[in-house]
């Protein structure tokens, strides 16, 4: 079965699934880019380059590609749900780590966009829960203004149906 409708209720349905922005990938390739960038450029123009210091420029361009390839992992590996009765997101390939928490035990919904997410609409939603200790926060989260909409109004359809039943 897929994520989440294994761990669905009766009843229970989904309204919105999705996974991190891809911009978390390409941020970290970016950021892997100019470091080897830089380094061959400081070590080139600091030292004649040796074969010693090719090796030192290797290693950092192979630590460049590992710290990529564990941003894309953990991008592939990342799953958010929001249903009419509750948020749930599960990390991790090997070592699974599924969340839930019911949505009349949010509090505040916190959204921080910078210029790079505007313009390619994501951002960062931080949640805040009773049943939580420490703050939730998903990253890169696309159409970041759309889920929070649908968020504050799957907890106000909830808030009615507990007030109701």
């Amino acid at each position: 079965m897929a994520f989440p409708d294994d761990l669905l209720v009766p009843d229970e349905v989904v309204a919105h699934r999705f996974r991190p922005h891809l911009a978390i990938v390409l941020r970290s390739a970016m950021k892997a880019v100019i470091i080897i960038v830089v380094v061959g450029y400081l070590l080139d123009a600091m030292v004649q380059m040796t074969e010693l210091w090719y090796f030192a420029l290797m290693f950092v361009w192979f630590l460049c590609i590992l710290s990529v390839a564990q941003t894309a992992l953990l991008w592939l590996s990342t799953r958010y749900c929001l249903t009419d009765q509750r948020i749930i997101w599960r990390t991790g390939m090997i070592w699974r780590n599924t969340v839930e928490i019911p949505l009349f035990k949010l509090d505040h919904i916190n959204v921080k966009e910078g210029l790079i997410g505007r313009i390619f609409h994501y951002g960062d939603m931080t949640l805040n829960s009773a049943s939580f200790k420490g703050k939730i926060v998903w990253q890169s989260v696309p159409q970041v203004k759309e889920v929070r909409r649908q968020l504050t109004q799957l907890r106000q359809e909830d808030q009615r149906r507990r007030t109701i039943g």
